[in-house]
């Protein structure tokens, strides 16, 4: 099973864009949503990031602590 929680449903992939005058190849950086198969390029590939989360979110962390984290400090 993938993992798809927050953005983690989305991959990191080179789409072939076709061929240039001089025979190679053109790619271009972007990703694809796992689940539904949408294809996003950003302007600046994969140092760009996606539309949206995909999937649930991160549930891991208790509700008092999201409540309350502007509160903590990371100073002790």
């Amino acid at each position: 099973m993938i993992d798809t929680c927050g953005y983690k449903g989305w991959w990191p992939m080179k789409f072939f864009e076709g061929k240039s005058p001089d025979g190679s190849k053109v790619g271009v950086e972007g990703f694809r949503n796992v689940i539904n198969g949408q294809e996003v390029m950003p302007e600046k590939g994969w140092n760009g990031s996606p539309p949206y989360r995909t999937g649930e979110l991160n549930t891991h962390i208790s509700p008092l602590y999201r409540a309350n984290y502007d509160q903590i400090r990371w100073d002790k």
